[in-house]
């Protein structure tokens, strides 16, 4: 389990550290588009034309980046 955290962590550090474009599916269908400005255990700080959507880590599925990232 830690190492899946391990992972989760990394990616979304150098996903926020590169300001990596990204799309989010909600477990709903929705989708939302922005950079990852912040991030903790149970929740992603998305940015989308200046404005902040905190979403619940729980409530993704699946994140798209828009280029590569690098996972070290």
């Amino acid at each position: 389990m830690e190492q899946l955290n391990q992972m989760q962590h990394n990616f979304l550090t150098q996903a926020k550290a590169k300001a990596v474009p990204m799309t989010m599916f909600l477990m709903n269908g929705f989708q939302l588009r922005g950079i990852i400005t912040q991030f903790d255990e149970r929740t992603v700080v998305l940015e989308t034309d200046g404005k902040q959507q905190l979403i619940y880590k729980h409530a993704i599925s699946t994140v798209v980046p828009h280029q590569p990232v690098e996972l070290g």
